[in-house]
């Protein structure tokens, strides 16, 4: 037998390549071959509490420090990495909210899936004009560049919660800023939300009575309100579900969101107990009866008044969460049966039933929900599935399904944008959270984190 000194493996970069499949080989053996390692040394490793080295199918030693000891790898042996931190999801953080002068202002966030604050990328702040028109309306916001001449675009949503509708977009440069304010399109009982499509980037989504309508955000254009124009995508890349064919919005007081890369909506007054969704992606529409399934019941309620919703995504159990306002002082709330896994992997010709795993309502935990403008209350979630409500001591509470405020998840009156702090004047104030594709990871030049991994020690050959 001969034994011999040896760096048994050396990669001061694995990452995304190696890991997205959830493992990777590190050394094999052969009958006539052992290791014993003695010394594990790493790097960039801190943050993979859910990463580990296992020896033929056993958790042998973790990898997020240093180690020394004496692991034996036997002969015909396999040792490999295997994780839960791969594939590697940056979050998205953004927070809305409007300020003095009639002026809103969007930050976005970016986060590693632990919640920390991702290292060396920038904060991004995008501002409405001054004086914006109908800035106690907007319900959603989401930046855009023209590749034409890289003029950054804050594109913002409107909605009088009844008949009127609107989607404009404003050349961000500064707060307070005097540039013109686009009209890119109306609607009337056709509310407008944001979302991601892979062929398309990110996008405003509208329907055209039952057809949905892509403005993408990044493409060439002149002005929003000039040259950029809506696609109705005939397929949806992989898709098999025919644009054209969706139970759309109708009158009254229809109410629509963007989140997660799906649309959530219901249709109106005479349809109160139908949830719709849209995957962005694929086209796959999903329907939700709120009066089967878990109890209790409870429909939505529409009017001029406080009935916002969201949809927030629980990572505890990969499900969705449907909230909503049934007046200023109780919240109400649906979980989907269905993980978000199994709906996105859903792609059908027709549309996908759903159903409630649990429901239920309880009143807010502080105050009540800020009840000034029209858009005073719109809703978000934090990075667990928990609500965000905005509430009339101008700050925001967060609550989850129990009713019980959770107090480390509020958020103060005065919040930082772009380096400056900013106080909260009663309209719209939300904060919301999405968990990258990969697509939308490459698009905002975000890269997953690569670590190294040498071991150490003594080779034995028969």
């Amino acid at each position: 037998m001969a034994d011999t000194l040896e760096s048994i493996f050396l990669n001061t970069s694995l990452g995304a390549t190696q890991l997205d499949d959830g493992e990777h080989t590190l050394v094999t053996t052969d009958a006539n071959t052992s290791f014993v390692i003695k010394d594990m040394h790493v790097n960039a490793t801190s943050g993979l509490a859910n990463t580990h080295l296992e020896l033929n199918g056993f958790n042998v030693s973790g990898i997020t420090a240093n180690a020394t000891g004496s692991l034996i790898i036997p002969p015909s042996s396999t040792l490999k990495i295997k994780t839960t931190d791969y594939p590697f999801n940056f979050i998205e953080q953004k927070d809305i909210m409007a300020v003095n002068n009639n002026s809103t202002i969007m930050m976005k966030t970016y986060l590693n899936p632990d919640g920390t604050e991702a290292s060396g990328i920038s904060k991004q702040a995008y501002y409405t004009k001054y004086s914006t028109s109908d800035n106690n309306q907007i319900t959603d916001m989401e930046n855009g560049k023209s590749s034409l001449d890289n003029k950054v675009y804050a594109f913002f949503s409107t909605n009088d919660l009844n008949s009127s509708q609107r989607l404009y977009g404003t050349e961000s440069t500064a707060y307070d800023h005097s540039n013109t304010q686009h009209q890119v399109s109306t609607g009337s009982y056709d509310p407008f939300a944001f979302g991601y499509n892979s062929t398309y980037g990110k996008i405003a989504v509208q329907f055209n009575n039952g057809t949905l309508r892509y403005w993408p955000l990044d493409s060439s254009y002149n002005t929003p309100s000039g040259t950029l124009a809506a696609v109705s995508p005939s397929n949806f890349g992989s898709g098999t579900r025919a644009n054209g064919s969706y139970q759309y919005t109708r009158s009254s007081y229809p109410r629509m969101v963007g989140t997660h890369n799906f649309i959530w909506y219901w249709r109106g007054s005479s349809y109160l107990n139908e949830m719709w969704a849209i995957n962005l992606e694929n086209g796959q529409d999903f329907f939700l009866n709120l009066a089967a399934d878990a109890t209790p019941h409870y429909g939505f309620e529409v009017g001029s008044d406080a009935h916002m919703l969201t949809v927030s995504y629980r990572p505890s159990d990969d499900r969705f969460i449907l909230w909503w306002a049934y007046d200023y002082t109780t919240i109400r709330y649906a979980v989907i049966s269905q993980t978000a896994t199994q709906m996105r992997a859903v792609n059908q010709s027709t549309y996908s039933t759903i159903n409630k795993h649990e429901s239920g309502q309880f009143n807010t935990p502080t105050g009540q929900m800020q009840s000034s403008t029209t858009n005073s209350n719109v809703l978000g979630f934090d990075i667990n599935g928990n609500l965000l409500y905005h509430n009339n001591s101008n700050g925001i509470t967060a609550v989850g399904t129990d009713g019980a405020a959770i107090t480390s998840g509020a958020i103060p009156t005065a919040r930082d944008f772009g380096g400056t702090s900013y106080n909260d004047d009663s309209k719209i104030n939300t904060r919301r959270f999405k968990r990258l594709t990969a697509s939308e990871m490459t698009a905002n030049s975000l890269t997953a984190p690569t670590f190294g991994i040498q071991l150490l020690g003594v080779k034995s050959t028969v």
